[in-house]
């Protein structure tokens, strides 16, 4: 007899929190007790924000329900670090209380984590992985797109949590090798659209060590068994690829790709998403600082196509990325991951940091900046949506960056495409979604900010976004205006003031809708 969805839901939670409990047991005990002493960094914050917006709801200006509606923000939070010999522990978190003061019953908390802990249990051989991330991200693109402030009911909140053993080889200069296995456990506070899920997921690989120096090669496995909570059916993701790299010079050389991928998206399937894949290519690093690789190849949906080009300098970095790949709101904690200010701002900070600085202190340092300068953790929006719907993303982005004394200006245009690759009647009755997957997004994102003195910089942000759901033949533009002064009161406490004018318009007029907002903020770290 198969499990209702309350014996599957208490089994999951019972899941979570047993790995929850036993990676960060896991991550403590699996420290030597004759290593030395490791380096531990805690640093409490607390960010305060009073807010006034003139329209909480986000509802069409005409609308009887609309409200304005002053809004306190509470963040107490926690940033935790610690590194030894055989232990890297990474936490940052955040507990939001939004207290609002006419609409009192829509207060509420949230959480926002990011945990990462990795442990080397036997020397050289066994380590373990054990992850956390809780975050906020709206059901549906069709609906109203806001943020923690706004009672849309379209935010939800995710959870996944992964614990990951494996075992790395290395073979001398031949070769390194890696096998690993990852539990991971997905849930949300919409389960019964979006469904919550367990997933056992194997990866292997054999990589060419030093030894090979003209001609590298790698042979990799992966597989993802994915369960989902109210499906009869599993999801099955498969590939094997042998790939090699011949470098005709030290900067220069040819790619290519072969293998085979048996995939299974559950029942009513047209195309059967297997087949032959294969790919070819070169890779060109005319200097330390440039890269460019490109290939094409196929797979079973037909023609696919991969390029990336990267550039920095001392105060300016580029980028430009295409890419083509299965995809969904399974992995919506990593999807549109490219672009985003953490990356652009990393690679510009790389390329200023004198040789040799520690990866983690500039990690450090852009976190720093985003958090007190009140830059946006994404200067896109391809926004991420819920979905059970399996489908084909074809994404461009180019994004340029410029840090100098007093200016850091961020640039990044976007076009992402999405149509579902499970097509048929029976999922669209089933799962539903399919204006999420069959759906077209471009547009523009400028961030600009300047130091006009040491403590204190003006912020000015522009966003373009331009959405075509070809399912309903809509299309909508949303832009996004954001004005903001930040002060550094002291060594350890920092203020902001902010308008925001959120802006989005439709060819349905429900759909439309103005939000002004202010925020007061003070944040402080202790």
């Amino acid at each position: 007899m198969s499990p209702t969805k309350h014996t599957k839901n208490s089994c999951s939670f019972r899941a979570l929190l047993f790995l929850a409990i036993y990676s960060t047991a896991t991550a403590i005990l699996s420290l030597p007790s004759d290593s030395d002493a490791g380096e531990f960094v805690f640093v409490p914050i607390m960010r305060t924000d009073l807010i006034f917006t003139d329209n909480v709801t986000l509802l069409p200006k005409n609308d009887p329900d609309k409200e304005a509606d002053f809004v306190t923000r509470l963040v107490p939070g926690i940033y935790a670090q610690y590194t030894a010999r055989r232990i890297q522990s990474e936490t940052d978190y955040r507990l939001i209380n939004v207290i609002y003061q006419n609409a009192s019953e829509q207060n509420r908390t949230l959480h926002n984590l990011n945990s990462k802990n990795t442990a080397e249990v036997l020397e050289n051989t066994l380590y373990f992985d054990g992850n956390v991330r809780m975050l906020q991200v709206n059901q549906s693109l069709i609906g109203r797109q806001g943020d923690d402030v706004n009672t849309t009911g379209n935010l939800q909140s995710i959870r996944q949590y992964t614990a990951s053993p494996y075992i790395r080889k290395k073979f001398g200069d031949v070769a390194t090798s890696e096998i690993r296995y990852a539990r991971i456990l997905t849930d949300s506070s919409v389960s019964s659209s979006f469904f919550n899920s367990q997933t056992n997921a194997y990866t292997g690989s054999i990589l060419s060590g030093p030894a090979f120096q003209v001609l590298q090669w790698g042979l990799n496995y992966t597989r993802q068994d994915i369960d989902f909570d109210l499906r009869n059916d599993s999801v099955r993701l498969e590939t094997g690829i042998a790939n090699v790299r011949y470098n005709i010079t030290r900067r220069f050389g040819i790619t290519g790709t072969g293998g085979y991928e048996n995939n299974t998206f559950g029942g009513g399937v047209v195309n059967k998403p297997k087949g032959a894949r294969w790919s070819a290519g070169f890779i060109w690093a005319p200097t330390p600082r440039t890269s460019i690789e490109a290939s094409a190849g196929q797979r079973f949906f037909g023609d696919t196509y991969f390029a990336d080009a990267s550039h920095r300098t001392r105060l300016f970095a580029f980028n430009a990325n295409y890419n083509e790949d299965i995809n969904s709101a399974w992995n919506i904690l990593n999807i549109d991951a490219t672009g985003n200010t953490i990356n652009v701002l990393t690679d510009l900070f790389t390329a200023q940091a004198p040789p040799g600085t520690d990866p983690a202190e500039i990690a450090q340092l852009v976190n720093l900046l985003i958090r007190e300068l009140g830059l946006p953790a994404n200067i896109s929006n391809a926004s991420p949506f819920l979905t059970n719907r399996f489908f084909l993303q074809k994404s461009f982005e180019s994004s340029v960056a410029l840090n100098t004394a007093k200016n850091t200006v961020l640039v990044r245009v976007f076009h992402t495409t999405r149509r579902p690759i499970d097509n048929s009647p029976f999922l669209d009755g089933l799962l539903g979604g399919g204006e999420l997957t069959n759906v077209k997004q471009e547009g523009v994102n400028a961030l600009w900010s300047y130091a006009i003195t040491p403590r204190t910089r003006v912020n000015a942000n522009f966003l373009y976004n331009r959405l075509f759901f070809r399912a309903l033949n809509r299309t909508d533009n949303i832009y996004l205006y954001t004005f903001s002064v930040t002060r550094e009161l002291t060594e350890n406490i920092f203020g902001l003031l902010s308008y925001r004018r959120n802006d989005r318009r439709s060819q349905d007029p429900f759909a439309e809708f103005i939000e002004n907002r202010f925020t007061a903020s003070v944040s402080a770290r202790f």
